[in-house]
């Protein structure tokens, strides 16, 4: 399983390498400033969870999120998040 990640990241392109990596280092500045912003989260792993909840299910965090700045930062990943799916399904159809 490694070995097969492994692979497909040498075999991308210079500009697909520089997209991914640019967007983890978006997910983790936005996990960091979650993190400080004084919500009810301990560890950045628990707001790292809730960003990646927010990218891929739409997770609801009411409940351990405060601040409307990390609400709006938590939206915007969601709408990032659909946009992402779309793009990989269109991309799967494409090569169906």
């Amino acid at each position: 399983m490694i070995l097969l990640v492994i692979v497909t990241i040498l075999t991308l392109s210079v500009e697909k390498m520089i997209l991914i990596l640019s967007v983890l280092a978006l997910l983790l500045i936005e996990t960091i400033i979650i993190w400080k912003m004084g919500n009810k989260l301990e560890f950045w792993h628990d707001a790292f969870f809730i960003v990646l909840q927010h990218l891929f299910i739409f997770a609801n965090s009411l409940e351990s999120i405060n601040h409307f700045p990390s609400l709006l930062l938590l939206t915007i990943t969601s709408i990032f998040g659909v946009i992402i799916q779309g793009l990989v399904l269109q991309w799967f159809f494409d090569k169906l």
